[in-house]
């Protein structure tokens, strides 16, 4: 529902542990965040 003059934003973050050894889901889920095919997700971490 769009409201005039109200902008709602969340800022997500996503990080990346890497010092145990990954687990399956996690590399299956890191590897389609960095997929050539998926850089659009990529720039939105880089959007202010």
């Amino acid at each position: 529902v769009q409201v005039n003059g109200l902008e709602l934003r969340r800022t997500i973050y996503m990080v990346r542990r890497s010092l145990d050894t990954p687990h399956r889901p996690q590399e299956a889920f890191w590897s389609f965040i960095h997929a050539p095919s998926n850089a659009d997700l990529l720039r939105l971490a880089e959007a202010p």
